[in-house]
């Protein structure tokens, strides 16, 4: 399994050269010797799970997690080109289960013992938003949310929109000048934007806080909090991984992770607390982010401070000219502390206020029980 950011190529059927990034290697019974070759070293496989992690400077660390590893000195450059990968110095230095070691060549080959960190082996691609499916527009970009497709405790199941649990506004103060994205006219009820299917309309740009709420936040009147108060219309329930999917609104010049932002409990109490999400599953990297059909943008000309002023507000729609992707996330609520099997039936939402760039929030759906 191998990790990105990453260069690596795949040299045969029993060897692969990694030149930066990170691996993680099982080789059953009948796969031993299979070998990763990366600029300084040769790591051999003698029946075991192993992660190697290569620098930008070729340092090369091996954590051996089961069995064993056999690691090779590769030779030196010969001539301004490399050595064929067969090349290799005769003597091995053997890891094996729970040995960590860091190898690197600069004047001479050297190994150095470091922590072991099982963790640092991946068993398993991670949990999370793989991919969704979208209808298109009429310039063949993605318009309504089909179906997502989620990794949850190691099972990739595909959820149909119908099954998603719409989430509806229930409190909503800004600062920015924009907060609705629409196709074409608005609504009458402009918080529908949010709960429709459409990728391309929603409620944005929530004010937000540098710092997490630690307490219930107000969610009426002139102290409100700056922020976004979403209510599912049925509990959503806890179950393994993430519980709730996220998706925003992202063009090429903003974060290519995504817009960070806060999620948390409304009532606080011993054991809740609010998590930072500052990496998206899918960001603008990731192929599975899809292009994302035209759409309008309303400009407020004075913030908006109450759910009120959301729907009655005059604005003006201005049509966007460059190119969004649709990104997504799935919110796990063990990381707000709620127990396994508990229900919640409302969250606050916050920028991180990071940049200056917003959170845009076009779908929030809860995830049904996994079967």
């Amino acid at each position: 399994m191998i990790e990105g950011p990453a260069v690596f190529r795949v040299t045969s059927a029993e060897s692969l050269a990694l030149d930066v990034g990170r691996c993680s290697v099982h080789a059953p019974d009948g796969a031993d010797g299979f070998r990763v070759e990366t600029p300084g070293t040769r790591v051999v496989d003698r029946g075991t799970r192993f992660s190697v992690n290569v620098s930008e400077t070729s340092e090369t660390e091996v954590q051996v997690i089961e069995g064993a590893a056999d690691i090779y000195e590769r030779q030196a450059m010969t001539g301004g080109a490399p050595e064929p990968a067969s090349r290799e110095t005769d003597k091995a230095i053997r890891l094996t289960a729970n040995d960590a070691q860091r190898f690197a060549h600069v004047r001479e080959f050297t190994s150095t013992a470091i922590p072991f960190d099982a963790g640092d082996y991946r068993r398993q691609l991670p949990n999370r938003v793989v991919s969704y499916e979208a209808t298109t527009g009429a310039d063949g970009d993605a318009e309504n949310l089909v179906s997502v497709t989620v990794q949850r405790a190691g099972v990739v199941s595909t959820i149909p929109v119908d099954d998603l649990i719409p989430a509806d506004i229930a409190w909503f103060r800004g600062s920015a000048g924009a907060y609705l994205c629409s196709n074409q006219s608005l609504p009458p009820d402009r918080l529908q934007l949010l709960t429709d299917r459409s990728l391309v309309t929603g409620v944005i740009n929530p004010g937000g806080s540098e710092t997490p709420l630690t307490s219930d936040p107000i969610v009426d009147g002139d102290a409100g909090t700056p922020g976004m108060l979403i209510r599912f219309r049925s509990p959503v329930v806890n179950g393994p991984d993430a519980d709730i999917v996220l998706f925003d609104l992202q063009t090429f010049v903003d974060p290519p992770e995504g817009d960070a932002f806060h999620v948390g409990p409304v009532k606080f109490r011993p054991g809740l607390r609010s998590h930072t999400i500052r990496v998206f599953d899918l960001t603008m990297e990731s192929p599975s982010a899809l292009n994302l059909t035209d759409f309008d943008v309303s400009m407020f000309g004075r913030p908006v401070e109450s759910v009120s002023d959301l729907q009655t507000a005059e604005c003006s729609p201005r049509r966007q000219v460059v190119k969004f992707r649709g990104l997504a996330m799935g919110i796990d609520l063990s990381d707000l502390g709620y127990g396994r099997g508990e229900s919640v039936e409302e969250l606050f939402l916050q920028d991180a206020l990071d940049d200056q760039h917003y959170i845009d929030p076009v779908f929030i759906g809860g995830l049904p029980s996994p079967p």
